[in-house]
């Protein structure tokens, strides 16, 4: 019995990490190619002609059918869906060996003309108001229709119905590689409409042109996202502008697809399809609404997160050098800044500052060694080898009693301050201040003198 639960949990556990899996896998995504007809009776008269079946190719069309045929067959492409019309289904016969591998699909054929069937297509009004209502379709404005025909809901509708069958014959492994044979506002303005990476300048500058090819790569759950288009290839990962343009596409699309839908079950007096069309809708615009905001945001937070990681990181040198401009343009109080005409200083001028202050460093340092300055008044110092130096030199040494013989032989002489010239004429009081001696004075005051300038060296020293 013990054996038997532990075997249920575990089967348990093993069935809800499967379905969890399963969950999180997006539904298969395959790859569909749309190619438009070859050139036409009516492509070649400039005429609009949407009716089923309409005229069928040129010789010229002929030729660019066989010619994209080989093109698909070496790419690999394995089956062929194709509009129920005449020149879809004759440019499908060069890829095809046979009619019965061709699937027609009812959704793909043309935008019916309406009012404007059998316009001319190269000029005139009506052309244009031919074309301006699939432009309005991929701007979210599906409510617009075509004079006389449908409105993009219904066009949009019948292409997702037909984009489901092939999706379907794709899981069923029926294809690997389908390829969808069209006509040239049926295959740009659905895609356009649908497409997580839409870009409308791309339909507008460059049409498609007879043979011209659109690639899409998704499901019909998941979404849908281009892959290139007349052969030249598209970044599948859309920029910040045409994301949020899709996002605020989808939060006008949700309101009208939701009135279309409901509609189309009134249409059935069914009251359950009624209801369930009803609740769907409001679910759909209401999760919609909810998370437009949220959505927005995050796409603008990733996008600058995006931006700021693809920068290249700043070497040592290049913040060392803007660390410097920050500093040299700060001049706080009392910082002048620099003249906007005054030459920077160079590399050769900074040894010449360095000079400078050295100089002056110098000049500092013999000024405090040498003492205070004389004040006002007081006789100048004498320069070595002056009169005054020599009249003191020859003045009789006095030895008056108790005082100490300075004669030759007895004295000590002060060592020399380095880099400082002292007038030995000169004599300084206990205060600092210079005073000078008279000549002719007795040999005590020059004893006394004498002692005196040796204390100070060398309390200097």
């Amino acid at each position: 019995m013990r054996d038997s639960r532990i075997l249920r949990v575990v089967v348990a556990a093993i069935s809800a990490a499967l379905l969890f899996i399963v969950s999180a896998i997006p539904a298969w995504s395959m790859t569909v190619t749309f190619v438009r007809h070859g050139e036409s009776q009516a492509n070649a008269a400039h005429i609009i002609e949407t009716d089923i079946p309409g005229r069928g190719l040129t010789e010229r069309g002929h030729a660019e059918a066989a010619a994209v045929a080989e093109i698909l067959a070496r790419n690999g492409h394995d089956k062929a869906y194709s509009s129920p019309l005449l020149r879809t289904l004759e440019t499908a016969r060069h890829f095809a060996d046979d009619d019965s591998e061709i699937t027609r699909l009812e959704g793909m054929r043309e935008i019916p003309g309406g009012w404007f069937e059998g316009a001319r297509d190269d000029s005139g009004l009506e052309r244009l108001l031919y074309g301006l209502p699939g432009i309005a379709w991929a701007l979210g404005l599906r409510f617009i229709p075509v004079l006389g025909s449908e409105d993009g809901n219904a066009f949009d509708a019948r292409v997702d119905a037909a984009l489901r069958q092939i999706h379907a014959d794709y899981l069923a492994g029926e294809t690997q590689n389908p390829v969808v044979f069209g006509h040239g506002g049926t295959i740009m303005f659905w895609t356009m409409m649908n497409v997580d990476n839409p870009d409308l300048l791309l339909m507008l500058t460059h049409t498609l042109g007879n043979t011209e090819t659109v690639v899409i790569e998704g499901s019909p759950d998941e979404g849908w996202t281009l892959v290139s288009w007349a052969g030249v290839e598209v970044s599948r990962t859309p920029s910040l502008p045409t994301t949020l343009f899709v996002r605020t596409r989808d939060l006008l699309v949700a309101p009208q697809t939701a009135l279309y839908n409901l509609g189309q079950a009134l249409r059935t007096g069914d009251v359950v399809t009624v209801v369930e069309a009803l609740r769907d809708g409001i679910l759909d615009v209401v999760t919609t609404a909810v998370r437009y905001v949220p959505n927005v945001v995050r796409d603008i937070v990733d996008s600058v997160l995006e931006r700021e990681a693809q920068q290249p990181p700043q070497t040592s040198a290049e913040r060392l050098e803007t660390a410097g401009d920050r500093s040299r343009s700060d001049t706080g109080p009392g910082v002048t800044a620099p003249a906007s005409g005054a030459p920077a200083a160079t590399p050769e001028a900074r040894p010449a500052r360095a000079e400078v202050t050295t100089e002056l460093t110098a000049e500092l340092t013999t000024e405090l060694t040498a003492g205070p300055r004389p004040g006002p008044g007081a006789e100048p110092e004498s320069a070595p080898g002056s009169a005054e130096e020599t009249d003191l030199a020859a003045v009789p040494a006095l030895k008056p009693h108790g005082a100490t013989d300075l004669s030759t032989g007895n004295k000590v002489e002060p060592e020399p301050v380095r880099g400082v010239s002292r007038p030995r004429a000169t004599l300084r009081d206990t205060a600092g201040q210079p005073t000078s001696v008279p000549a002719g004075a007795g040999a005590a005051a020059a004893g006394t003198s004498k002692a005196g300038a040796v204390t100070r060296c060398r309390a200097c020293a």
